[in-house]
């Protein structure tokens, strides 16, 4: 199993956390560790540093999910696990790539394979989308919800 953490700027993180649970469920090898604006950033450090070590001792490896690529929470992941072959970054993470890491953390034990998967999941799932084509096409109605 792979220990998967999100971090980012505000509420980014603990709001994906949440969203991933009323989908999915609750998830025990899923945690989230904001960077709140009146934060310090040593404790923001110490903080995540505490979350991926937490996550390493349950799993074959950890992926760390962040909001914004060079931004704080990145910067300080990257720092966090240089050289750690078990501990992959994402960034730019959006909720079906961790609706997706939820599914397949259990199956793929390669943080490395599974982070490029969701990069593609990611990517696939950013879309516009164009209500006046949709109008006209009925059967390219796409809005039945979860």
């Amino acid at each position: 199993m792979l220990g998967l953490i999100i971090t980012g700027h505000g509420e980014f993180a603990p709001g994906m956390e949440e969203a991933v649970t009323m989908i999915a469920g609750q998830q025990n090898n899923l945690s989230s560790v904001a960077f709140r604006e009146s934060m310090n950033l040593d404790d923001f450090q110490a903080t995540l540093q505490r979350t991926i070590d937490e996550q390493l001792a349950e799993s074959e490896g950890v992926i760390i999910f962040t909001d914004l690529k060079g931004g704080t929470p990145f910067n300080t992941a990257a720092l966090l696990i240089d050289k750690q072959d078990k501990v992959k970054i994402m960034a730019g993470t959006n909720l079906p790539m961790l609706i997706e890491a939820t599914l397949m953390a259990g199956v793929l034990t390669d943080p490395e394979q599974l982070a490029r998967q969701l990069a593609q999941t990611g990517r696939e799932n950013v879309e516009f989308v164009d209500f006046e084509a949709l109008a006209e096409d009925p059967s390219e109605d796409e809005m039945d919800g979860i």
